[in-house]
């Protein structure tokens, strides 16, 4: 039996991407192995978000996923009882970046050789942090947690291909790119249904807080003022705008958000703060309705809000800076050059404190004026995008399907048949020791591309009667009364609680120490 337990901060959607992600990719994970992997169990814990016993036992129902909340998850009861109730033999410990992630090594190294950690990258902190926060300190406590937490994982999942150069940067200044694997996998397309055609009024949707932490990061205040500034300007559009994601003070956004589109405009424009939606159909339903979408961040590891405007056939206007962008400009499926609008934003600073250039301005209202003055073909363009995409296995269904084969090649098998038949042979031939083959023959056939041999069979040798020191794990039978010969992690006794690991697939063999003497 296979555990595969997911940490995220929440089940709903709310909070941004992680748990949008996390809740998508679970429900599509679910689809696949009820048809698939019959004896793989999903669980699904949260760490902030309370959940209602309903709602528990309705996610069970529905997709026979274990949920339940605990405000840490290393030192949990219930997990623990979770994890005892069935005969698993192997564990697969997912987090998400520094939020979650040293969650998922931490239960990696509890439950040890039978447990993997794997942890999806959702942003590179030192290309994002920088811009939320103005203190030096601060911004490097940042970068050196995400240095120590995703490379220590046995598996990194970045999201889409900007991120998997930030992972691949990671391993290598932690010194670990032998050590860690990366798989990298594109988010799939939200299943909206799109609304036909124009509306007479259109509605222009942001995502993002205006606070002045975030706005330098998702720039939501230059969008504001770039659609004041397009609507100063004689046009027969009506529009509305949209903000979501205001959680702190909403009367106070409110009014912020008025003030600016006010000054920016020279006239009163419906602009409203909305705050997260959890509710998912509420959600799509609001974005299916929208005209254009805006995405004029800075910096963002993927964009999840651009793509699931691009999901429901909206338009969007996406900054050049974020992974969404760098996605799909390397798509190389069929063509889809000119079916998005994009834009360069460089960021800066104005003298009145605005954190934006004033080429950024004009740039983005440039890309405003380029939608409205011609929606119609704008909108055609967007849905036939969306068409290109769910058809090219952008789809939830599909990142599944590439998470499963991840777990697949790292499930343990049993050992080589042509081995196990060779050593059989030696054995029964009594050409020489069991002690003597394991150490002569397949230490070096395995181990030697990984370390040093001879440090490793010293160390095998010297530790090997010393039951509190054993740093290996063994299968219950001599190699000529079994064919099932296990592989797994190697502990090193002279650095507790750190593992040095060698790849699944090195197919280490596992014996009891007792056969060695």
């Amino acid at each position: 039996m296979i555990a595969i337990v997911f940490i995220a901060t929440a089940w709903e959607r709310n909070n941004g991407g992680i748990n949008s992600i996390n809740n998508s990719l679970l429900k599509s994970l679910s689809k696949v192995i009820s048809t698939d992997q019959q004896n793989w169990r999903l669980f699904c814990v949260v760490t902030q978000q309370s959940e209602d016993a309903d709602k528990i036992e309705e996610i069970f129902a529905d997709y026979k996923i274990t949920l339940f909340k605990t405000s840490n998850p290393i030192t949990s009861t219930r997990l623990r009882k979770e994890m005892s109730k069935t005969n698993f033999n192997q564990y697969f410990f997912i987090g998400h970046d520094v939020i979650t992630g040293d969650y998922a090594n931490k239960l990696r190294d509890r439950y040890g050789s039978n447990a993997v950690s794997i942890i999806f990258h959702h942003m590179d902190y030192k290309k994002y942090y920088y811009l939320r926060e103005k203190e030096p300190v601060k911004i490097r406590e940042k970068e050196l947690l995400q240095k120590k937490i995703i490379p220590a994982a046995d598996i990194i999942v970045p999201i889409g291909p900007s991120l998997t150069k930030s992972a691949q940067d990671l391993c290598k200044d932690a010194r670990r790119e032998q050590l860690t694997k990366i798989h990298e996998i594109n988010p799939g397309m939200e299943d909206i249904e799109p609304i036909e055609g124009a509306h007479n009024i259109h509605k222009v949707i942001l995502f993002g807080r205006l606070e002045d932490k975030n706005n330098a990061v998702k720039q939501i205040e230059l969008a504001v003022d770039a659609l004041g500034k397009y609507l100063s300007e004689p046009n027969d559009n009506e529009i509305i705008i949209k903000c979501f994601g205001y959680t702190d003070n909403e009367a106070v956004n409110q009014k912020k958000l008025m003030d600016e589109i006010c000054k920016a405009s020279g006239k009163a424009i419906s602009i409203t703060a909305n705050s997260y939606i959890n509710d998912e159909k509420e959600l799509f339903d609001e974005i299916a309705s929208a005209s254009l979408c805006i995405m004029p961040s800075t910096y963002e590891g993927f964009g999840l809000t651009g793509y699931e405007a691009i999901s429901a056939g909206v338009p969007v206007i996406i900054s050049e800076n974020t992974g969404l962008f760098q996605f799909l400009n390397s798509w190389n499926g069929e063509s889809i050059s000119g079916l998005f609008q994009s834009v360069k934003i460089q960021g800066g600073t104005q003298e009145n404190g605005k954190e934006y250039s004033i080429k950024d301005l004009n740039t983005l209202v440039e890309g405003i004026r380029a939608v409205f003055s011609n929606y119609d073909e704008h909108k055609k363009k967007a849905m036939k995008l969306r068409d290109i995409l769910r058809n090219g296995q952008c789809t939830w269904e599909y990142a599944a399907q590439a998470f499963i084969q991840i777990i697949r090649n790292e499930i343990k098998t049993d050992f080589p048949e042509i081995l196990i038949e060779k050593s059989q042979k030696i054995v029964e031939k009594k050409c020489i020791s069991l002690k003597e083959y394991i150490v002569k023959y397949l230490i070096h056939e395995f181990c030697a591309q990984f370390c040093d041999v001879n440090k490793l069979i010293c160390k095998v040798i010297k530790y090997s009667n010393d039951r509190n020191k054993r740093f290996t794990v063994f299968s219950s039978h001599e190699l000529t009364r079994s064919k099932k010969l296990f592989c797994t992690f190697w502990r090193s006794p002279e650095k507790a609680g750190e593992s040095a690991k060698f790849p699944m697939d090195s197919n280490v063999l596992l014996i009891y120490n007792d056969l060695f003497y």
